[in-house]
């Protein structure tokens, strides 16, 4: 059975898509309250995060909002909190990138993020998961963040273990022509891209030739932090997250095998679309 056919013509004005803000929260912890734990330059690798966003994302974006956590700021207490503050100030059109570097540890099917307090116990097993951050709470944390687009960067070891749990919990809830383009590609697109830097069975590599861990390293020359992206840009000098992630996966163990002997192979769990993570400021690629 079909009705009688009937016809509305609707015309609207609609206007320019807004620019999103970015979210940046950066967790880096060289400093432990047990020595033993100390690193090198995890909080370095997170402050160059949190810098070159803060220089270059203008270009793109309304505005950047950085949140740090650096060493004893660094608790398990604190990155809770930090991570309930983007669910309430990020909107569903923003930006959020999460950044962590410090130790991670994988115990069977779970992954804990070790923040500042972590100290050796007896039981050793029983002072990780006292202390440690666990995969899922940091996969709750991201589905109550309302930003449809989300990129979460675990700097640590054996971090492949982290995807698996953040992988099956996630949920989906006035410019020039280049500009517009990219503030229209944004607002059109909605994707959670997970990346860690090692796999479950590797230690995440710091080389004190490059001055950072080696992915860290990668994405800021992915990203152009000191001369044009490394990462391919579309024809209108985007660099997006899949072209992030395609030149960290090349890189990565190239430069592990270079510095350190031995392949680190970061791994990447996407859901969803690609967005634009940083447009370049001179001329496109021809």
């Amino acid at each position: 059975v079909e009705s009688n056919e009937d016809w509305v013509r609707l015309l609207l004005d609609a206007p320019q898509p807004s620019r999103p803000v970015m979210h940046v929260l950066v967790v880096g912890i060289n400093r432990y309250e047990d020595s033993g734990f100390n690193l090198g330059f995890a909080r370095q690798d997170a402050d160059a995060i949190a810098r070159f966003f803060e220089q270059r994302g203008a270009l793109l974006f309304s505005s950047v909002k950085v949140s740090r956590l650096f060493d004893k700021e660094a608790t398990q207490a604190a990155i809770r909190r930090a991570l309930e503050q983007l669910a309430q100030e990020a909107r569903v059109e923003d930006v959020v990138l999460v950044y962590l570097a410090g130790h991670g540890l994988g115990l069977g099917q779970q992954f804990y993020f070790l923040p500042h307090e972590m100290r050796t116990e007896m039981d050793e097993e029983g002072a990780i998961r006292k202390y440690g951050i666990p995969a899922t709470a940091l996969s709750e944390a991201l589905t109550r963040i309302r930003a449809l687009k989300q990129v979460l960067i675990l700097d640590t070891c054996q971090s492949e273990t982290a995807l698996q749990v953040l992988a099956r919990a996630v949920r989906f809830r006035g410019l020039g022509l280049v500009e517009r383009k990219a503030a229209q590609m944004l607002a059109r697109s909605s994707g959670v891209h997970l990346i860690a830097a090692s796999t479950r069975q590797q230690s995440a590599v710091e080389v004190p030739e490059l001055g950072h861990g080696v992915l860290t390293h990668v994405l800021l020359r992915g990203l152009g932090e000191s001369a044009e992206p490394q990462a391919p840009t579309s024809p209108e000098g985007l660099v997006t997250v899949l072209s992030l992630l395609q030149y960290v996966n090349q890189q990565v163990p190239e430069l592990t095998e270079k510095y350190h002997g031995d392949k680190q192979y970061p791994v990447a769990s996407s859901t969803g679309m690609d967005f634009p993570l940083m447009l370049r400021s001179g001329p496109a690629r021809p």
